[in-house]
């Protein structure tokens, strides 16, 4: 990695950090772990060739968004909230393999691994992604 893409990587990190965390942690009224595995987007990055805001759209629209939704939906009422409270501790976004959606989702010992690959960033597809997410948590909880 050049020090250009380091820059790049380094910029998208302060997005996260100042922009789409916070969105994410107020997605539960309760506190939750966030990990990102920033190799795996780099490696992403480095593929595809894509810029900071190529970068940042594919996290947005494969990661941030569809968790959120599922998050919001779950966290509609008591019930939902109280059941994904007692389950989920933590919420890793990583990219080491080829999943895509029905893949992408796996529930273990408490962590949500999102382990998505370069996708289709169209909003009909964001959606599939929040929606499948949704009923895997449900199904899991």
């Amino acid at each position: 990695m050049g020090l250009a893409e380091k820059r790049v990587l380094e910029e998208f990190k302060k997005t996260f950090t100042n922009t789409l965390l916070p969105q994410l942690k107020s997605s539960t009224p309760f506190e939750l772990e966030y990990e990102v595995v920033w190799d795996d987007i780099y490696k992403v990055m480095e593929s595809d060739s894509l810029n900071m805001q190529d970068t940042s759209d594919y996290f947005v629209h494969v990661f941030v968004t569809p968790t959120i939704a599922a998050f919001k939906s779950i966290c509609a009422d008591e019930m939902g909230t109280n059941a994904l409270k007692g389950f989920l501790k933590k919420v890793k976004f990583c990219n080491t393999a080829s999943n895509c959606v029905t893949q992408a989702y796996k529930m273990e010992n408490g962590v949500l691994t999102v382990d998505h690959c370069r996708a289709n960033i169209d909003d009909y597809y964001t959606k599939e992604r929040g929606d499948f997410l949704t009923k895997t948590l449900e199904k899991a909880l």
